[in-house]
């Protein structure tokens, strides 16, 4: 999660009303990213990633929240010495560095869903940001720690709000996301299949494959790359991979097949359909749960 710059804040109601809409800002840039590859638009490479990695910060940031409370009540704790004129020891600064610490370690973390979802390259983006916001905040730390300011700090409030709102967003739009993707990606297959079909009108036999460099006809969310065709018999298969939540059962993915005769084939395994016979792979195609979609001869199969 981020920590915003350790500074002097007072307890004015316009500085509440700032930060307060600074945390709504922060929650605001993370579920955006979080809800991107679900939105309609063009295919972005980085979004399923982006996404996934802010997901995680969602999860692994609520390591955050004991700190935050801890933190917090000793805010409050020391306002009420400092207005009976008591002695204080300031020692805000364990506080915020304990932050740091575990926050490093959310980076690591969703750094390494960066990697896995695409590569080396975000996953060393993300540290080396990480690592330049570190340098600014051990200063800020420094001087806290030198600072006897009465005055109430409401970083503590970040790190309980942020996490807590980004992972409850998370649970509440899973489904009502996937779905509406999902949907849109269908509707919007009807031009490509109506144009399969009146090749079959034309030729008496649907094509045997529709590789080219360039697919012509966009599943229109930003999530998914393109349609998949393949010929199969008389029939065919056409696919797309539906992106998912992380914690919308975990580790999932999620193949949605379109078949006119409901002969639907969706194999886990290049060299299962090379080793394979036809009855075996009908037997065993790899996943372990499949879905009928409200939407004539649609399905989906969920692998881990």
């Amino acid at each position: 999660m981020l920590i915003c710059p350790i500074e002097d804040m007072n307890t004015t109601t316009g500085k509440a009303i700032l930060h307060f809409s600074f945390m709504l800002g922060i929650t605001a840039l993370i579920t955006s990213c979080m809800i991107y590859p679900f939105l309609p638009g063009a295919y972005d490479d980085l979004a399923v990633a982006l996404s996934n990695m802010a997901q995680a910060s969602g999860v692994v940031g609520l390591m955050l929240v004991p700190i935050g409370i801890t933190w917090l009540m000793y805010a409050i704790w020391r306002q009420k010495r400092s207005r009976q004129n008591r002695p204080i020891k300031m020692r805000e600064h364990y506080f915020a560095l304990a932050a740091v610490v575990i926050t490093s370690f959310d980076i690591a973390a969703i750094a390494f869903i960066g990697v896995v979802s695409t590569g080396w390259s975000l996953g060393l983006a993300t540290l080396l940001t990480w690592l330049y916001i570190v340098s600014r905040l051990i200063p800020k730390i420094k001087l806290l720690r030198a600072s006897e300011d009465p005055r109430f700090n409401l970083i503590p409030l970040y790190l309980i709000f942020t996490p807590i709102a980004v992972l409850l967003l998370q649970i509440l739009l899973a489904t009502p996301l996937t779905k509406a993707s999902r949907d849109h990606a269908i509707a919007t297959s009807a031009e490509l299949i109506n144009a399969i079909e009146a090749y079959r009108t034309s030729n008496g036999y649907y094509p045997t494959s529709l590789l080219a460099t360039w697919p012509d006809y966009s599943p229109d969310v930003v999530g998914i790359e393109q349609y998949h065709y393949m010929a199969q018999g008389d029939s065919y298969n056409l696919f797309f991979q539906q992106p998912r939540f992380l914690l919308d059962d975990i580790g999932v993915r999620e193949f949605v097949v379109y078949n006119p005769l409901d002969e639907h084939m969706m194999i886990s395994h290049t060299s299962w359909i090379l080793l394979l016979r036809p009855a075996e792979l009908r037997r065993s195609q790899g996943w372990y749960a499949v879905r009928h979609d409200p939407t004539p001869h649609w399905r989906y199969f969920w692998f881990d």
